[in-house]
């Protein structure tokens, strides 16, 4: 599994490190390194920082 994950935070850039990886639909990018750079080329590809308690609705008991 880290092997597989080695080549594909090579391809991040640095400027948005602990950021989440989203296509432009704003679900998560699931691609290898070579898609991942062919997105990041086009454009198709969002880097999210997230949000103090995530993006879910809270429980209402």
């Amino acid at each position: 599994m880290l092997t597989k994950a080695e080549p594909i935070i090579a391809a991040l850039p640095y400027t948005e490190v602990g950021k989440c990886v989203l296509n432009a639909d704003g679900t998560l990018f699931r691609g290898d390194a070579v898609s991942l750079r062919n997105a990041m080329a086009s454009g198709s590809v969002r880097f999210h920082a997230g949000r103090i308690r995530g993006a879910l609705p809270p429980l209402v008991g």
